[in-house]
């Protein structure tokens, strides 16, 4: 996982910081707050509210919504193929609906608040490959809902479109942390990373139980199979719950991820004998709402 360097060109507007907080507040706000396997996530994003924001500089304001955007992307994905496996269930499909909502919520925000014209040609990208990845999903819902399965090809070309906005966000995250002489701090970063992994396991995961599996693992040039990004993520996970400036609250949030992360270990370790997406899904979501507590805590 990258870190942002520390280099510099212009700030970024000083009503970054009002348009950031109202695109969170917005988001925190339109997400389901049934708790759900699919939707238990979407809550854990009430760390980051106006009070503990009000300080924060703009750049890691923008840069916490590209890392949001990132999650978002692989939750539409993780809910397409749960919606998939389950024939077209409503819960998954609004699940889907709502996360394209948010999503489009931030990539309307980001030509407001990135006005440099660095930014231009990646956000252009990252426009075209957000319209195309929607219309290729549009298409597949609508395919599984009538035929029960979707079109290898269109569901080949979604994934396609779908790695190309993670790779657009990456270089928009870059950018801005170029441009802004900001660098993430350490804790925040390996914290964010790590949902990102668990957030790729639970994806993973339920892939293998859709048809459209090996097309997607493919299309998005993952090379990592499931059991060593387990491995990974409880390397990392270990790692950073031994980290020294780790406080009482901190450690208990620790303690409950490892709780949790050890009830689902075993089954990621070993993907190829069991499928049990669903409760692997479920306990991902908690994991990743407590890592947003513990990236928020760290700030």
């Amino acid at each position: 996982m990258n870190y942002y360097p520390i280099l510099s060109r212009r700030p970024l507007p000083f009503n970054l910081v009002k348009i950031s907080m109202a695109t969170l507040t917005i988001i925190l706000f339109t997400w389901l707050p049934i708790f759900t396997p699919t939707t238990a996530a979407d809550t854990t994003y009430k760390s980051l509210n106006s009070k503990a924001l009000t300080n924060t500089p703009p750049a890691s304001l923008i840069i916490a919504e590209l890392h949001l955007s990132r999650l978002l992307l692989q939750k539409i994905i993780m809910n397409y193929h749960l919606f998939s496996v389950k024939g077209s269930d409503p819960m998954y499909d609004q699940a889907i609906q709502t996360h394209i909502k948010s999503f489009d919520l931030l990539t309307i925000s980001f030509p407001i608040t990135l006005t440099d014209e660095s930014h231009t040609a990646t956000l252009e990208s990252l426009s075209n490959n957000w319209k195309s990845f929607n219309q290729q999903l549009a298409s597949n819902r609508k395919q599984v809902r009538k035929k029960g399965s979707a079109n290898i090809q269109t569901t080949d070309d979604m994934m396609a479109s779908a790695e190309l906005l993670r790779i657009d966000l990456v270089d928009i995250t870059t950018e801005v942390a170029i441009a802004n002489h900001h660098r993430v701090k350490g804790s925040i970063a390996k914290a964010r990373e790590l949902t990102l992994i668990i957030q790729q396991l639970a994806t993973d995961y339920a892939g293998r139980s859709s048809s459209s599996f090996g097309v997607s693992h493919k299309a998005q040039g993952i090379d990592k199979p499931i059991d060593v990004l387990a491995k990974e993520f409880s390397s990392k996970l270990d790692t950073l719950a031994l980290h020294k400036g780790n406080n009482t609250e901190i450690k208990t949030l620790f303690r409950k991820i490892q709780t949790k992360w050890r009830f689902i270990e075993k089954p990621l370790e070993n993907y190829t004998e069991s499928s049990i997406p669903f409760l692997i899904t479920r306990y991902s979501e908690h994991i990743i709402s407590s890592l947003q507590k513990i990236a928020s805590l760290y700030q």
